[in-house]
């Protein structure tokens, strides 16, 4: 083991400190490149990283289950209330206090299915990753606000798609280890994100949008 990450570790901080504290550069630095380069857009920058950190703790399964019934419990709330005027901060606060009543009544539920399989579990969820999951309802009822049922769905399917990414990576144990064993890599993801914020190409997105327009302007030239 480096010395580095050998010293850290005799000083008592504990591996998942320094996982946490090594892969949230990491991370953003994923959604970054996925907005700029790839086109792929989320929930801004803390989304897909908090999803991917409860992912990981939580578990992939309970962790996506519960992530769909906060959204679901969140777009019902919203509904419920559209029609109804309040201040911007009051009806987001409004939301929550739906969706803590919502997730109430699903872990109840859940709790009347006679199975061994820990999924089922939900009355025993891990307390932070939950808050974690449950504190992105606000993103989702603005974009849903602002943009529309359609924009909110695809972006919240995007965002899903980092953030399952990068539980991917923090769950594959020679990604994990490499990242554990290389802190240098925090300082060099600083770079990467100076690269990316000077990117002024096509996103690979709009490559496939337009590849259609850049064909036929490029076989007019050819003519």
């Amino acid at each position: 083991m480096p010395q580095l990450t050998q010293w850290f570790l005799d000083r008592g901080i504990s591996e998942d400190i320094l996982l946490i504290i090594s892969f949230i550069p990491i991370l953003v630095t994923m959604t970054s490149i996925s907005r700029y380069i790839f086109g792929i857009k989320t929930f801004g920058i803390y989304s897909p990283m908090v999803l991917a950190f409860s992912f990981y703790f939580m578990g992939a399964r309970q962790a996506f289950i519960f992530t769909f019934i906060v959204i679901l419990g969140a777009w019902l709330i919203r509904d419920l209330i559209r029609r109804m005027q309040f201040h911007y901060i009051s009806r987001i606060a409004i939301i929550y206090c739906g969706v803590s009543i919502f997730m109430l009544i699903s872990i109840t539920l859940s709790t009347f299915i006679s199975s061994k399989d820990p999924f089922f579990n939900f009355g025993q969820l891990s307390i932070i990753p939950a808050i974690m999951i449950i504190s992105i309802t606000d993103r989702f009822v603005s974009n849903f606000i602002k943009k529309g049922p359609d924009a909110a769905v695809r972006l919240t399917l995007e965002t899903l798609i980092i953030a399952i990414l990068g539980w991917a990576l923090m769950r594959f144990e020679p990604t994990r280890y490499f990242v554990l064993n290389n802190l240098w890599l925090i300082p060099v993801m600083i770079f990467v994100n100076y690269l990316t914020g000077n990117y002024t190409g096509m996103r690979w997105t709009e490559f496939i949008r337009f590849n259609q327009v850049i064909k036929n302007a490029s076989d007019s030239s050819n003519d």
